[in-house]
């Protein structure tokens, strides 16, 4: 096997994986599906912004630019704004924060306030502010959940709550995602 020289180890190490498939032409999909987003936010101070890399999409970039050729390149496939095992926290002590998880270019973007039980969600008009004032925040035409981000940082919709604080994320994700694997493969 022949490994390509810039390619990062782990990019090599997926190429060599699934050239391992046996019988990988006669596969109807090959699809890969990794995360680098962390299991929680407590590493990230409040009243912060912090930038996560999105390793997943990296290595999908560097293993499709291994394959190019080989006549299989893999589906991109990644658990969006939420690792896939949550932690074990007990919900009577759990004292989540009122946070913004924004996907831009090769990173997520995390905006985060303080507790909700002690300073209310009123805080995401403010983090939703802050979002839109930044280079990163594409516009409220991209997605229904940039949409929101405008009109919550007007004050025209509630703040809702945390599930709502998910889909907000997620539906800005899944738009971001479709147009760099548009972009990537030029069509």
């Amino acid at each position: 096997m022949e490994v390509r020289r810039g390619c990062p180890i782990e990019a090599a190490g997926v190429f060599e994986l699934i050239q391992s498939i046996p019988w990988l032409n006669d596969w109807r999909s090959l699809i890969t599906a990794a995360t680098s987003f962390p299991q929680n936010l407590i590493g990230i101070p409040p009243s912060d912004s912090t930038f996560i890399d999105r390793k997943d999409w990296q290595l999908w970039i560097d293993t499709t630019s291994l394959m190019h050729g080989t006549g299989r390149v893999p589906i991109f496939g990644d658990y969006a704004i939420s690792h896939p095992e949550p932690a074990e926290v007990d919900p009577r002590i759990m004292r989540p924060s009122a946070s913004v998880r924004y996907t831009c270019d090769g990173a997520w973007l995390v905006l985060k306030a303080r507790n909700l039980r002690d300073h209310g969600y009123k805080q995401f008009h403010e983090v939703c502010r802050e979002l839109i004032r930044k280079p990163e925040y594409i516009g409220p035409e991209f997605s229904w959940g940039d949409r929101y981000i405008a009109d919550c940082a007007a004050e025209r919709v509630g703040t809702g709550n945390l599930t709502t604080w998910r889909k907000v994320g997620t539906s800005h994700h899944l738009a971001t995602v479709v147009n760099e694997i548009s972009h990537h493969h030029g069509s």
